[in-house]
């Protein structure tokens, strides 16, 4: 296991008096831990998406590794995104502020929208999705319930953050697929993507069906992964499987039904680009003769035994695009294939006289490409929302001045707990059609904890009047707050 988070950042923005974006300037120092080799791709992945889903015309960001006396870092949800986007997601509802606008105003000002170019210099297109709609669909949502009146226990506040995220890769990541039909009509996939509980291997399954035009239940993906004769796979990583996978699935896929129209094509002595394929079956032009993927798996065989064609088995394989390293010297370039835009709000209460915060409802949109599997895509967002509470409210990592881990059980080191968990989730999920993803689809695992932080510390701010720059924000520091808020009166 690594360690995830622990950065201390400076950052500015400058905008016009209309709300517009001229500037971002940040340094960013992560605490890396004794070894180097983990750290610094999420330290990388934090100062290139720092300024979030806006457009800032100009940027200068230095980030830092810092070797500390302490465990390792790495891969932890988010991978960097959640602390750059902190910083700027808690300026935009400052500057709201000092502008007499509202952080929605701002927010539509300056997105990165079709046309417009992110700090990497990649111009967005309108596939990469709808920034607009996820904001309106949670301004939508939260508006719903009007927040009660604040009284002399409680005080009530709403906040809302955009975000994006990229996939961090090498540039010559890709997924691998091989796929083969049995005698029984049944298909099995095998990939080399890992299933760690975000629903892959169904979600394969899924596409796997849908490209062969077979029912579900008829195709197994191979769960067991080796190197020796597992297609090749760069990383289970980046919330990438679905669709980088999916679109070696679907490569793999195109060519295994090539192949069945090919051979029944020389079955019936006739072009392979006439035979048609349909739910499993390849169909004469003419005659509407048919031979099923399960006849044709070893080839077909005459009534004499004479076999023509190959046995139904192909392989596939899918990597980004175009992807480069940044320039050494201005850290631009092509380093990210996707994004998957999204927006937050949560609305929420705190208790006067302990500090508690209790979240009331959380909404979050996403511009997803295509939900292949609707369920699953919810259960990420709802998982993803209630983890990021953690990060925001309780989560910390105590160390000794030795660089030993002192908060190690559970009563010391407090996470989410179902009572924890808000009261209403709303999860919106928008399509705007993809030209790259399978089907459409985009990548949507890590997502829903990025904004999470910052949305909750601008409920804060609301409900406090107390700018937290600093998570998490424990009851004690509330009540801290509070008391010198009431005193500086």
């Amino acid at each position: 296991a690594l360690i995830g988070r622990g950065m201390k950042g400076r950052m500015r923005i400058g905008a016009k008096l209309d709300g517009t974006f001229t500037a971002l300037k940040a340094e960013m120092y992560f605490a890396d831990g004794a070894y180097g080799d983990t750290g610094w791709p999420v330290d990388t992945v934090a100062g290139h998406n720092c300024t979030g889903p806006y457009e800032f015309p100009n940027a200068i960001v230095d980030v830092y590794g810092v070797y500390t006396n302490s465990p390792i870092v790495g891969a932890y949800r988010g991978y960097g995104h959640p602390e750059g986007q902190f910083m700027s997601s808690r300026l935009i509802d400052m500057l709201a502020r000092k502008l007499d606008m509202t952080p929605a105003e701002i927010m539509r000002k300056n997105f990165l929208c079709e046309g417009r170019k992110n700090a990497l210099g990649q111009t967005i297109k309108k596939s990469n999705g709808d920034l607009f709609g996820c904001l309106d669909a949670v301004e939508k949502a939260l508006a719903e319930e009007p927040l009660p009146p604040n009284d002399e226990r409680y005080v009530y506040g709403r906040g809302i953050a955009s975000m994006m995220k990229s996939p961090k890769m090498a540039a010559n990541a890709a997924s691998c697929c091989h796929v083969q039909v049995n005698a029984d009509g049944s298909a099995f996939v095998n990939l080399a993507g890992i299933e760690m509980g975000q629903g892959v291997h169904t979600v394969f399954a899924q596409m796997a069906a849908e490209a062969l035009e077979l029912p579900f239940e008829k195709v197994r993906i191979y769960f067991d992964v080796d190197t020796q004769y597992s297609p090749w796979e760069w990383q289970t990583v980046a919330s990438m499987q679905t669709y980088r996978g999916g679109r070696a699935i679907q490569d793999a896929c195109r060519a295994l039904v090539e192949k069945a129209k090919k051979t029944a094509a020389t079955a019936w002595n006739c072009a392979p680009g006439m035979v048609e394929y349909r739910e499993g079956v390849c169909v004469h032009p003419n005659t509407g003769a048919t031979l099923s993927l399960g006849t044709l798996a070893r080839g077909f065989m005459a009534a004499n035994g004479l076999t023509v064609g190959e046995p139904l088995a192909a392989t596939g394989w899918y990597r980004v695009p175009e992807i480069t390293e940044p320039d050494p010297e201005t850290g631009m370039g092509n380093a990210a294939g996707s994004w998957t835009f999204g927006a937050q709000g949560c609305a929420l209460r705190v208790d006067r006289q302990t500090g508690e915060v209790k979240i009331l409802h959380f909404a979050s949109a996403f511009d997803v490409g295509k939900a292949v599997n609707p369920a699953a895509t919810r259960g990420q967002v709802t998982g993803g929302v209630v983890q990021g509470m953690g990060a925001a409210l309780m989560e910390k990592i105590l160390f000794t001045d030795e660089g030993v881990a002192k908060n190690v059980t559970f009563p010391a080191y407090k996470i989410p707990r179902l009572h924890d968990a808000p009261e209403k989730q709303t999860v919106v999920l928008l399509e705007t059609p993809n030209e790259e993803g399978p089907w459409s689809a985009k990548p949507m695992a890590e997502h829903p904890i990025v904004a999470v932080a910052p949305t909750i510390l601008n409920a804060l701010r609301d409900a406090t009047g107390v700018e937290f720059t600093a998570i998490p924000v424990t009851p004690e520091r509330i009540l801290e707050a509070l008391k010198t808020r009431k005193e500086d009166k």
